[in-house]
């Protein structure tokens, strides 16, 4: 699969991943302890990036090295992983994390740019200044993206 293909399947993969994850707890389950969990993931996830880091550095003089860099990746990536899953779960499955983590990341950039414009170079800026036109075509774009049902998925399993 390329890239291209891969990056659109995003947000039809995380949301269901969030749903199978779900539909993985026992049925009845109080809402909450079910929310709880699921955002708690972020948690385990972190405490393992902790984990590579230390491992990485070294930080720990009675288990040395033990870590690689690779480690720390890919730890970073479970801690996003398990973010964007759990923002699956918080808007309904319906595969809008990714938009929803592009808007957050656009902001973000937009204040940094605005509160210390000197050191982000012009070209550097220049996606900040995306016209109208694009963004319309990129929202078309995400909206055109529908999450996947579970008929969809190998062995159609209903969730």
């Amino acid at each position: 699969m390329n890239d291209d293909l891969m990056l659109a399947a995003l947000p039809t993969h995380l949301a269901y991943i969030s749903r199978t994850v779900t539909a993985s707890y026992p049925v009845g389950m109080d809402p909450e302890l079910v929310m709880r969990r699921r955002v708690g993931k972020v948690f385990v996830e972190s405490g393992e990036l902790a984990d590579a880091i230390e491992g990485y550095t070294g930080e720990n003089p009675r288990k040395g090295v033990y870590a690689a860099r690779e480690d720390v990746v890919k730890e970073l990536i479970d801690c996003a992983s398990a973010s964007l899953c759990a923002v699956e779960f918080m808007t309904g499955d319906r595969g809008n994390a990714l938009r929803l983590l592009a808007e957050q990341v656009k902001g973000n950039a937009q204040r940094l740019s605005e509160s210390i414009p000197d050191m982000c170079d012009a070209d550097d800026a220049d996606w900040l200044a995306v016209d109208a036109e694009q963004r319309r075509r990129e929202d078309i774009a995400l909206a055109s993206m529908r999450p996947v049902s579970c008929d969809d998925e190998p062995g159609g399993r209903q969730l």
